[in-house]
């Protein structure tokens, strides 16, 4: 409804009395509860000085105008912008965005000016431009000499399978430890910057932060490295595998060399298919890479894959069809990210304040993704047997629309930066879930380092188990936001170490086919009483047998259910012992008793890595000081028993009372690491 005939509509429902039944609207105006003003405070956005609040010297800011119905009313709104900026002698248009969904005027405003576009009606918003965190100045042309000299952290063995890394100063030999080819004897072309790239965030985590001076260069190695891929000829941007010798079969070899030559067991691998999975079976990539990680208890991360702008349908509108689009079919993750075994990672944007190289931005340049919010390549799950995909995601860039509705990638100001050495140059800039990976592969690293015993699967459990939700981009619900951002964006802290208000216990071990495990979670009481934010979370990990051939792709499932208020004698009798006369079987508890975890247990058990959370402002201290999770696992028709390696992370987490030690009430009571078994 436009604004006159809105006006027009209101007056003659709120003047037609008794009669209002037949006034135009009625229907829409008897919906609304209350009409809220939008004035001042709704208009100032960041950056911008509060009332009463002096400034000395005319600041830069974008007016940004309602978005109108033509090109003829943005035009009109625009000279409302200029006629009050034209009131002062210390004021100037600087550039104006006329288009009519994308209004912004930039501008140099004094404070009578700027007190006077906070009360103008065409205003939606008014901000200091977005300014990107580094400018091209400060660190394209940068000398090595120019940089501290990086602090090296030894931890456990990476490897990297990508196009060759090449000699770089940041990576030095205690970083980069080896490289070799598979195949060695290959005449390899000249490598392209996307191994280097990829390296330097294995190294370093954010080059970006440590260019800021928000982090210390500090390297984490040995990195090993192996080139797997080379620039294709035909396709400049694009990598190849170069010889005859099947994918799957290079790639295993690669993984093969570097876990007998260097015990490596974890893995990044910045490589996939260029098309989303489509079924039925996965490939046989997929299916040696998910068999490795079961055969040499390896934690191989796999990047989600990317969306190219020609993958949409033509004349798609970025802007405005993001984020639906990364729920469509043709955006579903890539094979091998398709696995059940393989950690497969998405991308999230960290930035959407666009730069061009030469520092300058313009206010028709718009960043698609806001920071924390899916990047607008990243791909979606669900995966192979409908399992979450991808598991995590790391930051991996963003896309720019530049004032003339063209794709800008990669943009100064919102791209990943890292380490690049094809030209003279130590950085450069590029978009990808390739640059998300290794950041999740290089925590891994550093968990394995922390607990040189742990498996596998209580990597990846640690991993899901710190990580946290993602900015949702839209009205998603949460399942929708899983089939993008699976289980969020680990937290370092979180993976590593325990923490007064926050504690997880582990345990890593086996259970025999078709059978159930009960283990005990202490509570402590200081955790139960008083209302406070707080959390249990509970994530599960395992690596089950894969055939590619077969309908049911697992050779097994696993899940769990939270329990209290329930004895061990009565968790066995109802989960475990249960007669084979179905009519005598007693039915799983439906109350409080076995709490609804978020995702439910349907959305999570096709996941080889589940992650659960009971949430509640309020526990009863007279369920008692123990809780259990049973764990259950289920054959496929083609197995024949034996056992399933698995590892449980049960954390405990107080949001908002920071005095409060769990860590030292559950070392009293309990091992951290638990390992109950019935």
């Amino acid at each position: 409804m436009i604004p006159a005939i809105l006006r027009r509509h209101l007056g003659e429902y709120g003047a037609a009395g008794e009669r209002a039944a037949a006034a135009p609207g009625r229907t829409f105006f008897d919906s609304i509860e209350e009409f809220l003003p939008y004035g001042r405070q709704d208009r100032r956005g960041p950056g911008i000085p509060a009332d009463g609040e002096d400034f000395d010297e005319a600041m830069a800011v974008d007016v940004i105008v309602w978005p109108s119905p033509d090109a003829q009313t943005a035009r009109a709104r625009v000279n409302d912008v200029r006629l009050v900026i034209a009131q002062s002698d210390a004021a100037a248009v600087l550039t104006a965005d006329e288009r009519a969904r994308f209004t912004v005027v930039r501008a140099r405003v004094d404070q009578a000016v700027l007190a006077d576009l906070l009360d103008l009606p065409v205003v939606e918003r008014i901000r200091v431009p977005p300014a990107p965190r580094l400018e091209p100045s400060t660190w394209r042309n940068v000398a090595i000499d120019e940089l501290p000299e990086p602090r090296v952290e030894i931890v456990a063995p990476m490897g990297l399978i990508d196009d060759e890394v090449m000699d770089h100063p940041l990576l030095p030999a205690a970083v980069l430890a080896s490289r070799t080819g598979v195949p060695a004897d290959h005449p390899w072309l000249p490598p392209s910057d996307h191994g280097t790239f990829v390296a330097g965030l294995y190294a370093y985590g954010d080059v970006e932060d440590a260019l800021a001076g928000a982090s210390e260069w500090l390297a984490c190695g040995p990195i090993h490295a192996v080139r797997v891929l080379e620039p294709d000829p035909r396709m400049p941007d694009r990598t190849r595998f170069p010889t005859a010798q099947p994918a799957h079969l290079v790639i295993e070899k690669a993984i093969r060399h570097l876990h007998t030559e260097y015990s490596v067991r974890v893995f990044n691998l910045s490589v996939t298919d260029d098309v989303a999975y489509s079924g039925p079976h996965v490939s046989v990539w997929t299916e040696r890479l998910d068999e490795l990680a079961r055969e040499l208890n390896a934690v191989i991360v796999v990047a989600a894959g990317n969306q190219r702008p020609d993958d949409l349908p033509p004349q798609t509108d970025l802007l405005g069809a993001y984020p639906s689009y990364l729920l469509a079919d043709g955006a579903r993750v890539a094979e091998p990210a398709i696995g059940a075994n393989v950690i497969a990672i998405g991308s999230i944007a960290h930035a959407d304040a666009p730069q061009t190289l030469d520092g300058t931005s313009r206010p028709g340049d718009r960043a698609i993704a806001k920071p924390g919010q899916p990047s607008p390549f990243t791909r979606s799950g669900p995966g192979t047997a409908d399992a979450i995909k991808p598991d995590l995601m790391e930051r991996g860039g963003n896309w720019v629309l530049d004032d003339t509705d063209r794709l800008r990638d990669p943009d100064y100001g919102v791209s990943i930066i890292s380490l690049v050495r094809r030209d003279p140059r130590l950085f450069g800039v590029a978009n990808g879930t390739s640059f998300a990976a290794p950041r999740i592969a290089r925590l891994a690293a550093r968990i394995l380092h922390r607990y040189p015993d742990a498996s596998a699967n209580l990597v990846r459990a640690l991993l899901g188990a710190a990580a946290a939700p993602i900015e949702n981009p839209a009205a998603f619900d949460a399942k929708e936001l899983r089939r993008i951002a699976g289980h969020g964006q680990p937290r370092a802290h979180r993976a590593l170490d325990s923490a007064a208000p926050r504690v997880a216990m582990t345990f890593d071990g086996t259970i025999a086919a078709d059978t159930v495990v009960i283990h005990p979670v202490a509570i402590p009481d200081e955790f139960a009483r008083g209302g406070s934010s707080r959390s249990i979370s509970v994530a599960l990990a395992f690596d089950p047998e894969v055939r590619r051939t077969r309908r049911e792709y697992l050779a097994g499932r696993m899940s769990f259910d939270l329990v209290r208020n329930m004895s061990i004698d009565d968790i066995k009798a109802t989960w475990v012992k249960q007669p084979d006369d179905k009519d005598l079987r007693r039915d799983l508890p439906g109350d409080r008793r076995r709490p609804k975890l978020e995702p439910g247990m349907q959305d999570s058990q096709d996941s080889t890595l589940q992650v659960r959370t009971l949430r509640r402002k309020r526990l009863d201290p007279d369920d008692g000081d123990t809780y259990y999770v049973v764990v259950r696992h289920t054959s496929s028709a083609w197995t024949e028993g034996g056992e399933q390696r698995y590892a449980l992370v049960v954390v405990l987490e107080d949001e908002e009372r920071q005095n409060i030690d769990l860590y030292a009430s559950l070392t009293v009571r309990v091992p951290v690491r638990v390992r109950v078994r019935s």
